[in-house]
């Protein structure tokens, strides 16, 4: 398994138009790529605006297919004016 952990600091003026962005991203990502295997979007219970992704793809090559999806270029568009600050960070699960 390929994890993907992301962070998003929001601008607080865009966090109401980020929301239902980010979960339109989830739906497609989960509905339209069979090796997207999971898509949770969460949102910390001390900063509103931080909002943490945790993805999980079954191989790398799967998340870099999630790059090139149709539906990501213009999400990534829209919400980069939203975003204060962004890190991605990339895992392999060792122990279940």
């Amino acid at each position: 398994m390929y994890i993907v952990a992301v962070h998003f600091q929001i601008k607080p003026d865009h966090l109401q138009e980020f929301l239902p962005l980010i979960a339109q991203q989830a739906e497609n990502s989960l509905k339209h790529e069979p090796d997207c295997l999971q898509f949770d979007v969460c949102r910390s219970t001390e900063d509103e605006n931080l909002i943490y992704l945790y993805e999980k793809y079954t191989a790398r090559a799967a998340f870099e297919a999630h790059l090139n999806a149709p539906y990501y270029g213009p999400f990534n568009d829209a919400v980069t004016p939203m975003v204060q600050e962004k890190t991605v960070e990339f895992f392999h699960i060792v122990t279940r």
